[in-house]
C-alpha cells in the first residue's frame, strides 16, 4: 500500500503515513450485490385483479346453462367491473356471433343445394 500524498510504500496495516502524517483511508470491502427482486404485484383495485381458477370454473359452469349462460355473457361483457372477465365475455360473444354467421351461411348453401337437387329430381320444393 502507498501513501496517496507522498507515495511512500507503507505496511498493509498502517493507518497513518510515517513520512507525511496523512491519515490512510482503507478501502471498505465491497458489499456483495443484492439480487434484484421485483416487489410482488399488489392488486388492490378489483378492476385489475386477475381471475382465479375458481372464478373461471364458475363462469364455465354458468355458461353451460342455456339461457343463463347467454345472459351472463352480456352482464359480464357490459356491466362487470373486472377487466379480465369483461374481455373474456366480449371475446366469447364475438365467437358466438362468428359461429352464428357461419351457421347462417352454411344453412343458405345447404338450402340452395337441396332446392337444386329437388328441382333436378322433379320433386316439389317448399
Amino acid at each position: 500500500m502507498t501513501c496517496p500524498q507522498c507515495n511512500k510504500v507503507l505496511p498493509d496495516n498502517a493507518n497513518v503515513c510515517d513520512n507525511c502524517g496523512t491519515v490512510i483511508q482503507r478501502a471498505q470491502p465491497a458489499q456483495p450485490a443484492q439480487p434484484y427482486m421485483a416487489a410482488p404485484a399488489q392488486y388492490e383495485d378489483p378492476k385489475t385483479k386477475p381471475l382465479t381458477v375458481g372464478n373461471y370454473l364458475v363462469m364455465f359452469l354458468l355458461q353451460l346453462i342455456p339461457i343463463v349462460g347467454l345472459v351472463m355473457l352480456f352482464v359480464w361483457a357490459f356491466g362487470d367491473e373486472n377487466i379480465s372477465r369483461k374481455n373474456y365475455a366480449r371475446a366469447q360473444l364475438i365467437w358466438l356471433l362468428i359461429a352464428i354467421g357461419i351457421g347462417v351461411v352454411v344453412g343458405i348453401i345447404v338450402g340452395i343445394v337441396f332446392a337444386s337437387v329437388f328441382a333436378q329430381l322433379g320433386l316439389p320444393s317448399y
